[in-house]
């Protein structure tokens, strides 16, 4: 379906949405009208969600990946599984390791994100990619949508790739009090344990760095209070034992690629920071910037890379890089934090190492009051000497007002949002018709209306 012409949120109240047929005296006929938003990198067909997982407070730590929150939940609320790649235009996604049953904590009607988060180097082209996926059933091996996927997932060679789907909560209200904090589990799972390796258990998934989710109302982050995926994406590098990683990026450990950084030789220089939003820092080459500003893609940040140590060859860990939030609100009020931060690197005294970049932080609401510098996604300092990270990055889409800054500077936009909201059947006489964008309609059916203003009217 395509949405064209929006009509911008100065002429058209949302909030106080008019009805957008008349009723005339005379035999009736019923027609409903959905309203649906035009948020720029929305796939699944709602902006603010349906509130089905009700309001939430947290007070406490909780994990979206492994927590249950809502009432009423046997599984995380962001319960998220590794799938086999899905095939270009597919209507489903299959589980990746035959023991585990997807359709716990996932039922028909949720909404899911779809995301490669790592491939391979050199093939990286499908890495970032997502969307938003409504699911129509689930069994224990299949997770069917309602439409087929629009983005690709299987790069060069679908066996490169690792990609996820995440049930995306649907809440009213999301209040987060001191000292509330909420986060997701780490996607690096320390040296030796590859991403996603940590099969599902009791109520968790598997770990993502993501926190996804949706609300129909207000999300207000107190003092003293956050949202927080800082060190939570890629792992940072280390030499030890003789092997040398190089900090993870999106092709895994690409060394002087696109995010993780290079990691010296035994005894070498310092460490080099990861790279996302920016290039990362330090002498030499640091891992470079990837992405996009506008999070059409979004990634987790790229590790730093390590210094080689002294002649045992045992540096420090680098620093890894900061995870995903994506928000998507009626209205957000932040007195806390958002963090998506890359990490310090280690110091142990045997030389400098290089920190990692931060993270990626969508937020889109119809009104945003973000405070002064309580959004981050920005690099891990380098220590000893190491290069800093890059800062990560930041996208804010308002409809109405928008307040505050972040670090780094956000790239902005106005959108245009339009609520879900299907219209109680409106009557309208036989012989008549209603305009609905910009076409006479005159039978009984449900109409896709794209707010736009034609003639003045609608």
């Amino acid at each position: 379906m395509s949405f064209e012409n929006a009509l911008t949120l100065a002429d058209y109240d949302i909030k106080k949405h008019k009805k957008l047929l008349t009723m005339k005296k005379s035999t009736i006929l019923f027609i409903s009208i959905a309203l649906f938003c035009l948020l720029s990198n929305e796939a699944f067909s709602q902006c603010f969600g349906t509130g089905a997982d009700s309001a939430i407070t947290i007070s406490t730590t909780k994990n979206i990946n492994t927590d249950v929150i809502a009432t009423g939940r046997t599984y995380a609320d962001g319960i998220a599984y590794r799938v086999n790649v899905p095939a270009d235009g597919a209507g489903s996604v299959t589980r990746y390791n035959g023991t585990v049953t997807i359709s716990n904590g996932i039922a028909p009607g949720d909404e899911v994100i779809l995301i490669n988060l790592q491939g391979a180097p050199g093939d990286i082209a499908d890495v970032g990619n997502y969307e938003f996926m409504k699911v129509a059933t689930a069994t224990a091996s299949t997770i069917t949508f309602t439409d087929s996927i629009t983005r690709s997932y299987d790069g060069t060679s679908a066996s490169n790739q690792k990609v996820v789907i995440q049930r995306v909560p649907n809440y009213t209200d999301v209040t987060i009090t001191s000292p509330g904090l909420l986060t997701a589990s780490d996607y690096h799972l320390g040296e030796g344990a590859p991403p996603l390796s940590t099969l599902p258990t009791g109520t968790a998934g598997y770990y993502t760095g993501i926190v996804a989710f949706k609300a129909t109302g207000t999300v207000s982050i107190g003092s003293g209070a956050g949202i927080n995926v800082s060190f939570k994406g890629y792992l940072g590098g280390r030499n030890a034992s003789g092997v040398t990683r190089h900090g993870e990026g999106p092709d895994e450990m690409p060394g002087t690629g696109p995010g993780g950084a290079q990691t010296a030789n035994c005894g070498g220089s310092a460490g080099r920071g990861g790279g996302y939003g920016t290039n990362g820092g330090g002498t030499g080459t640091g891992g470079l910037a990837y992405g996009n500003a506008d999070l059409s893609t979004i990634n987790l940040g790229g590790a730093g890379g390590s210094n080689g140590g002294g002649g045992d060859c045992n540096g420090p860990f680098a620093g890894h890089s900061g995870g995903i939030i994506h928000i998507v609100t009626d209205s957000i009020s932040v007195s806390g934090t958002i963090s998506a931060n890359g990490e310090q690197g280690g110091t142990n005294g045997e030389g400098p190492v290089g920190g990692g970049s931060g993270g990626a932080i969508f937020l889109a609401g119809y009104g945003m009051a973000l405070g002064s510098g309580l959004v981050t996604a920005t690099g891990g300092a380098g220590a000893e000497g190491g290069g800093a990270g890059g800062d990560g990055r930041i996208r804010v889409e308002y409809g109405s007002s928008l307040s505050g800054t972040t670090s780094p500077a956000d790239s902005v936009a106005t959108v245009n949002f339009g609520y879900n909201i299907v219209d109680t059947p409106i009557k309208i006489c036989t012989n008549d018709s209603a305009l609905i964008y910009g076409t006479y309609k005159t039978t009984a059916a449900t109409y896709y209306d794209s707010l736009t203003t034609i003639n003045g009217c609608d």
